[in-house]
Protein backbone atom coordinates (compact mmCIF):
# COMPACT_ATOMS: atom_id res chain seq x y z
CA UNK A 1 0.00 0.00 0.00
CA UNK A 2 2.83 2.41 0.77
CA UNK A 3 4.50 1.69 -2.57
CA UNK A 4 1.25 2.57 -4.33
CA UNK A 5 0.88 5.98 -2.66
CA UNK A 6 4.53 6.79 -3.38
CA UNK A 7 4.10 5.90 -7.05
CA UNK A 8 0.81 7.81 -7.39
CA UNK A 9 2.38 10.85 -5.71
CA UNK A 10 5.20 10.93 -8.29
CA UNK A 11 7.86 8.97 -6.39
CA UNK A 12 7.99 11.08 -3.26
CA UNK A 13 10.44 10.49 -0.43
CA UNK A 14 9.28 9.40 3.04
CA UNK A 15 10.69 11.78 5.68
CA UNK A 16 8.64 10.48 8.65
CA UNK A 17 7.01 7.05 9.09
CA UNK A 18 5.00 6.58 12.29
CA UNK A 19 3.11 3.33 12.83
CA UNK A 20 0.11 2.75 15.05
CA UNK A 21 -1.96 -0.44 15.46
CA UNK A 22 -4.78 0.76 13.17
CA UNK A 23 -2.99 3.31 11.01
CA UNK A 24 0.18 4.64 9.46
CA UNK A 25 1.20 8.31 9.43
CA UNK A 26 3.56 9.43 6.65
CA UNK A 27 5.28 12.74 5.93
CA UNK A 28 6.10 12.74 2.20
CA UNK A 29 8.52 15.05 0.37
CA UNK A 30 9.03 15.75 -3.32
CA UNK A 31 12.77 15.13 -3.91
CA UNK A 32 14.63 18.40 -4.49
CA UNK A 33 11.88 20.56 -2.93
CA UNK A 34 12.40 20.96 0.84
CA UNK A 35 9.16 22.98 1.13
CA UNK A 36 6.91 20.23 -0.26
CA UNK A 37 6.23 17.96 2.73
CA UNK A 38 2.65 16.69 2.96
CA UNK A 39 0.97 14.42 5.52
CA UNK A 40 -0.93 11.24 4.72
CA UNK A 41 -2.65 8.79 7.05
CA UNK A 42 -3.52 5.21 6.13
CA UNK A 43 -6.54 3.76 7.91
CA UNK A 44 -5.43 0.13 7.96
CA UNK A 45 -8.85 -1.36 8.65
CA UNK A 46 -10.35 0.28 5.57
CA UNK A 47 -7.17 0.40 3.51
CA UNK A 48 -7.93 4.06 2.80
CA UNK A 49 -5.40 6.89 2.49
CA UNK A 50 -6.30 10.34 3.86
CA UNK A 51 -4.51 13.56 3.01
CA UNK A 52 -4.20 15.97 5.94
CA UNK A 53 -5.07 19.61 5.18
CA UNK A 54 -4.48 22.27 7.81
CA UNK A 55 -6.69 24.78 5.95
CA UNK A 56 -4.05 27.47 6.31
CA UNK A 57 -3.77 28.47 2.64
CA UNK A 58 -0.19 27.20 2.46
CA UNK A 59 -0.34 25.43 -0.86
CA UNK A 60 2.47 23.24 -2.09
CA UNK A 61 3.50 21.77 1.24
CA UNK A 62 5.66 22.53 4.23
CA UNK A 63 9.24 22.17 5.36
CA UNK A 64 9.97 19.33 7.78
CA UNK A 65 10.47 21.89 10.58
CA UNK A 66 7.13 23.58 9.82
CA UNK A 67 5.38 20.22 9.83
CA UNK A 68 6.96 19.19 13.12
CA UNK A 69 5.68 22.45 14.62
CA UNK A 70 2.18 21.86 13.20
CA UNK A 71 2.28 18.29 14.47
CA UNK A 72 2.92 19.53 18.00
CA UNK A 73 0.44 22.40 17.76
CA UNK A 74 -2.43 20.33 16.38
CA UNK A 75 -1.57 16.97 17.93
CA UNK A 76 -1.27 15.33 14.53
CA UNK A 77 -0.09 12.06 16.04
CA UNK A 78 -3.60 11.67 17.45
CA UNK A 79 -4.80 11.34 13.86
CA UNK A 80 -2.61 8.32 13.42
CA UNK A 81 -3.89 6.73 16.60
CA UNK A 82 -7.36 6.50 15.07
CA UNK A 83 -10.40 7.25 17.13
CA UNK A 84 -13.06 9.31 15.44
CA UNK A 85 -10.78 10.32 12.56
CA UNK A 86 -11.46 7.05 10.77
CA UNK A 87 -15.08 6.36 9.85
CA UNK A 88 -16.47 3.22 11.43
CA UNK A 89 -13.55 2.79 13.82
CA UNK A 90 -14.07 2.58 17.57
Amino acid sequence: MVATVIKVADNVEIVRWIEFPNSLLLFLLVPGDPESVAVYVLGRTQGTWYSVDFEDEQFGGYSVIQLETLAKTFGIRRLGRGGQFFPGQQ
